[in-house]
């Protein structure tokens, strides 16, 4: 048995030289540890949350680029509805002289709202309406057609959300997909 623990006590002794043990607390030896690789940890660790960061901001910056392109298609879409429009053609053009006041441009006037203020607007009438507020109606509008889902408890109130919706300016036809539950 001695021939063991004098192996083992060699054994011990070339750890102990290569890397210096400190007694804890608790009686237990640990190996110290390098402030070296402490330090290789936290940069590391930095280098994550900067990298998460990073690819954070170059997801918004998609997302926002992706709606601006969205937003120019649509204008250019309208634009060209409003120029193929029967009757542009012939629509005269408005004239200002000096002594009159200056009057709104035809163009103006007549430019249909995008989808994104045509859904605020029917979302915001139909939270005004005191029978409908309760209710979560999804609106969907394209090109001037309002799409309604959801859920109402009659087919009263299920007419009453059409009625309204069919009064707001730019709304050109509604598809009403609201589901009658009692």
């Amino acid at each position: 048995m001695s021939a063991y623990r004098e192996r083992h006590n060699r054994f011990q002794k070339a750890l102990a030289d290569r890397w210096p043990v400190v007694e804890t607390r608790h009686g237990h030896a640990e190996g110290k540890t390098s402030g070296a690789r402490n330090a290789a940890i936290t940069v590391v660790f930095v280098a994550l949350i900067a990298f998460a960061v990073l690819i954070t901001l170059i997801t918004v910056n998609s997302e926002r680029s992706n709606r601006n392109q969205e937003l120019a298609l649509e204008r250019e879409e309208a634009a060209a509805r409003e120029q193929s429009a029967p009757g542009a053609a012939s629509r005269p053009q408005a004239v200002r002289t000096q002594a009159s006041a200056p009057s709104p441009e035809p163009s103006q006037s007549a430019a249909a709202p995008s989808n994104a203020a045509l859904e605020t607007d029917v979302v915001s009438r139909l939270q005004r309406d005191s029978d409908l507020r309760s209710f979560p109606i999804k609106v969907k509008a394209v090109a001037g057609q309002v799409t309604l889902s959801g859920n109402l408890p009659s087919n009263e109130l299920k007419a009453h959300a059409e009625r309204i919706i069919g009064g707001v300016k730019g709304v050109r036809s509604v598809v009403n997909n609201v589901v009658v539950q009692f």
